[in-house]
């Protein structure tokens, strides 16, 4: 594992424009006049996700979307449920789900269970394409895919798809990418599909999973892309199973030969490779139904008895803005949902116990080589992996430096969350320095990664992969309220690796000299125009000056554009109360080093 370093950081949020007025204090803390300072823009630019399915497509769950009839056996969906981990028997064989799945060999009866699966319905909307996975058969009694349609209130089969690529032991109960090309006349009708498990005794089985309907030719050529990039032997450190297996490779093989050479691919082939490489996987957690970006590591997940269990990445989430204790502690998440180790978002000491892991779909690492992630607790670790070889290149995990900010417990107090930033369940945003990964197949994996212990929870949100150009300085603004006072704070984001070039330079001058000398006078972290202006220590400034002036002027450039910022309308006294304020000043830190008159 490469060795990597955490240096805090201030990072812009996106899409920030505010004409701002900044005020400075005196010894006193009466207000002075200050010039009106520049309007300030982000000009960081997040481009948008390699969408799975447009707005058109319709994907549907396994979990919520089918029904189950005619089995043979009492089951749950839930019950059938699996991910993309291997087969249980001695060869641990890769099953390539994109997504949890439907495995019916989980059944009681394992493969003498027999059954169907009926989804909801659906309209195709005009578009020409249905994608699934699906695998598993015998040769004899074969299961398959119905697809109706609705006419005249009746249900007509318009295609039956079966697995005609089963092969033992290459393609067997592992899941192969179907594409379905609805004939034109029922391209706006409603539709409905139906996954038969007719087949018991040997091989009897039937997977299947990521089913999405409506499909234009650029999802389903994503969805292809996708696929391909799944078609690896993901097995991560700390994983229990076989590590090493060359049969993975043989049916990753055999596969990416069934899609290269059959006619049912041919033009989602061909749109696929005019679309590229998949490079943006970004997943904010909040959409309610579509095709995850994340997926469980079932051979990781287990409790401090070893006991595993499942952990839903689509289902495994919260809204809860705050903690449920008396101090109100906020999440800091994007929009409104984010991934919590627990389905409320709240801790308890069996949550502390559990373990679990996620990992997302492989994406090809282009732009800046930069990407991020929100998270929070002390058990929370974010690793970046080399899909190819498997090998954990970056590790980004609080390492019990109060500094680092992606956890440490300083209280409760709003004072000790908005000002002096504690970090216990409020996540922070972590800039990764991947550059030197550039054109590389990777993968990320969101984890908590320990059993037990205080604290020993993880929460994460907004995960970016992509970024063309190098992230901008800034923050996000935080709330709380606790025994009766409601503070407003700002929570630093954190820049990990590069530790030689200029943004890690412009970072450590902002955190080790900029942040802490400038509001090291009077009431701490209020603003920093109480430093060098009228009788305060003028050694503080000089301090600053000879730092900024040191850099060079590529670093001095990112130091200028970074937001400064202020609380407005605090008294004297240094306690709760002066958090109160609902304004937070925003400026550049050029414009104050202006102001101080170092630059």
């Amino acid at each position: 594992m490469k060795a990597k370093f955490l240096v805090p950081s201030i990072l812009l949020s996106v899409g920030i424009s505010a004409t701002v007025i900044c005020v400075g204090y005196n010894l006193d803390n009466n207000i002075v006049s200050n010039p009106i300072f520049t309007t300030i823009k982000s000009s960081r630019t997040i481009e948008t996700p390699y969408v799975i399915s447009d707005t058109e497509a319709e994907y549907i769950d396994f979990m919520t979307g089918f029904a189950v009839q005619d089995a043979n056996a009492a089951v749950s969906n839930e019950s059938l449920a699996r991910f993309r981990n291997d087969t249980f028997w001695q060869e641990k064989m890769r099953y390539f789900g994109m997504d949890y799945f439907c495995d019916t060999s989980l059944a009681g009866n394992r493969e003498g269970w027999t059954g169907k699966f009926v989804s909801r319905e659906f309209n195709q909307k005009g578009n020409p394409y249905i994608c699934f996975q699906m695998g598993g058969d015998k040769l004899t009694n074969r299961n398959k895919c119905v697809i109706e349609a609705k006419v005249n209130e009746e249900w007509e089969v318009i295609e039956e798809v079966y697995n005609d690529y089963f092969n033992d032991p290459l393609a067997c109960q592992q899941l192969v990418f179907r594409v379905v090309t609805v004939d034109e006349q029922y391209r706006n009708s409603t539709l409905r599909a139906t996954f038969v498990d007719n087949s018991p005794g040997d091989f009897g089985m039937l997977t299947f999973g990521a089913f999405t309907g409506a499909c234009t030719l650029d999802s389903a050529a994503k969805l292809y892309n996708l696929y391909k990039l799944a078609l690896t032997d993901v097995k991560l450190e700390g994983s229990t199973g076989n590590t090493e297996n060359i049969n993975n490779k043989k049916e990753s093989d055999h596969i990416k030969n069934i899609l290269s050479t059959k006619d049912e691919y041919s033009a989602v082939r061909t749109k696929a490779d005019a679309l590229g490489e998949v490079n943006n996987i970004s997943d904010d957690f909040e959409s309610e139904e579509g095709y995850p970006t994340f997926t469980e590591d079932y051979l990781f997940s287990d409790d401090n008895n070893g006991n595993r269990f499942h952990i839903f990445s689509n289902h495994f989430r919260t809204d809860l803005k705050v903690a449920a204790w008396a101090s109100n502690m906020p999440f800091n998440q994007t929009g409104k949902y984010f991934l919590s180790p627990t389905m409320d978002g709240n801790g308890s000491a069996t949550a502390e116990d559990d373990r679990g892991r996620f990992f997302s779909s492989p994406f090809i690492l282009r732009g800046s080589g930069y990407i991020s992630i929100k998270m929070a607790g002390a058990s929370a670790k974010f690793t970046v992996w080399d899909a190819d070889t498997y090998a954990e290149l970056i590790s980004v995990v609080d390492d019990g430096n109060d500094n680092l900010r992606i956890f440490n417990d300083k209280g409760w107090s709003v004072k000790n969350t908005c000002v002096d930033g504690s970090r216990l369940g409020t996540m922070t945003r972590v800039y990764v320095d991947c550059t030197e990964y550039k054109g590389r197949k990777l993968f990320v994996s969101l984890e908590d990664y320990r059993t037990g212990g205080a604290w020993g929870l993880s929460r994460f949100d907004e995960f970016v992969s992509y970024y063309p150009e190098k992230p901008i300085l800034g923050y996000d603004l935080i709330e709380q309220t606790f025994e009766g006072v409601t503070g407003h704070g700002v929570c630093r984001d954190i820049l990990f690796g590069g530790e030689d070039n200029d943004l890690t330079k412009a970072y450590n001058f902002l955190e080790n000299t900029y942040f802490p000398k400038a509001r090291s006078y009077g009431n701490t972290n209020a603003a920093t125009f109480c430093t060098g202006t009228n009788a305060y220590d003028g050694n503080i400034k000089t301090a600053i000056s000879e730092a900024y002036n040191a850099l060079t002027d590529q670093v001095k450039a990112i130091v200028d554009a970074a937001p400064d910022y202020q609380y407005s309308g605090y008294n004297t006294s240094n306690n709760e109360d002066m958090y109160k304020s609902t304004i937070i000043t925003t400026y550049t830190v050029g414009e104050a080093l202006s102001y101080l008159g170092i630059k």
